[in-house]
């Protein structure tokens, strides 16, 4: 009786650390839904930034871009198919179309040459629950400020035509972050096998009522899959982290291996062998810690997209040569040609179809 009682009790204290686990899940989950849907809004509205500084870079007829323009701005907002929006420069009004004011509305003045010469004017079609501050979120305020300050610099291009240089600058941080963007969401996509582990071991356990060797098996593999979910979450948020330039002193290797965790996981999707090779010593140097990420991020993704055949690999190798800290990126994929070796870091230079690239990666690399 005395046995058949403490089967019992450690039974209860194992259903107990099950439990324990699923509340570990629930919380992995819960985490993951938000990064998902936080990272899929954050990718809408950088490409609406881009789309709108494409339009502004390509097209010379102010009356075209701007009508354009407001064709693309609904997409970069939450609700899209219920914005409204309307552009006013100087005795010039454009609006989409259905358009209506309501009592929802955000509003950005367009400034040129220090001066206001109107406004971009967004609208809610109806009612909305308040989510963060109001029916708009933080990141679309900021989103307008965006959109206005390429206005501006449209209009000071019409006026002097000399300001094609800074919209292309625009354009390069804009691919920086989209950058940043698809790879957080390729990665938060990689969640899913942890997550569907966790959960099939659980309903396993479940069912496994008496047989205590099968629900600690259970328990280690949930346990193994829950630590590896929130290291991925961990990273992906360190990754996509955003901040003002900053030079510090950071060891180039310890550096180098927070960019390859997850351009790892990329090349082993993709069948690509990933091999890195790092220097014995350490390599201190001053820099910008993010802007080394998305060096080794872009370079990478392009020796990926230039891998088309079986038994690729990419070596990402650091050496310490004659004082200087050096990073090298070796592929097996097709190589550049020798008539496109000059243009390679020319903004909007690209060889990829229509569609697969901007022309802009190795222009933020250099």
């Amino acid at each position: 009786m005395n046995d058949h009682q403490a089967k019992i009790e450690q039974l209860e204290r194992k259903v107990k650390y099950l439990e324990d686990k699923i509340t570990v899940l629930n919380s992995v989950e819960n985490n993951y839904q938000k990064l998902s849907m936080d990272t899929r809004e954050r990718i809408k509205e950088l490409n609406c930034i881009y789309d709108v500084a494409k339009i502004i870079v390509d097209e010379n007829d102010a009356k075209k871009a701007v009508n354009e323009i407001i064709s693309k701005i609904p997409y970069g907002f939450k609700y899209d198919d219920i914005v409204r929006c309307r552009i006013t420069i100087n005795d010039n009004i454009y609006h989409s179309q259905e358009f209506e004011e309501s009592p929802w509305m955000l509003k950005e003045d367009i400034i040129c040459n220090n001066q206001m010469i109107g406004f971009v004017e967004i609208f809610y079609a109806r009612d909305m629950p308040k989510e963060y501050e109001g029916p708009f979120l933080f990141e679309e305020y900021n989103l307008l400020k965006g959109i206005s300050r390429l206005i501006s610099l449209f209009i000071k291009q019409q006026n002097e035509n000399e300001n094609r240089k800074l919209i292309q600058q625009q354009l390069l941080h804009a691919d920086r972050l989209a950058t940043i963007g698809q790879l957080a969401a390729g990665v938060a996509h990689e969640l899913n096998e942890p997550l569907g582990n966790i959960l099939g071991f659980a309903q396993l356990a479940k069912k496994c009522n008496n047989n205590m060797e099968l629900i600690l098996s259970d328990l280690s593999k949930i346990e193994e899959s829950c630590l590896y979910a929130r290291t991925i979450i961990s990273k992906l948020l360190d990754f996509a982290r955003q901040s003002p330039l900053k030079i510090e002193k950071i060891d180039l290797n310890d550096e180098i291996k927070k960019s390859a965790y997850f351009l790892e996981a990329r090349c082993h999707k993709e069948g690509i062998k990933f091999k890195r090779e790092y220097s014995n010593q350490a390599l201190n140097v001053n820099c910008d810690p993010n802007q080394i990420k998305q060096i080794i991020t872009n370079l990478v993704i392009n020796a990926i997209q230039a891998i088309h055949h079986g038994n690729g690999s990419i070596i990402l190798k650091t050496e310490h040569i004659d004082g200087k800290a050096v990073i090298s990126i070796e592929d097996n994929g097709d190589g550049i040609t020798a008539t496109d070796i000059d243009k390679i870091f020319m903004p909007f230079f690209t060889t990829k179809d229509i569609g697969a690239g901007t022309g802009l990666g190795l222009s933020v690399v250099y």
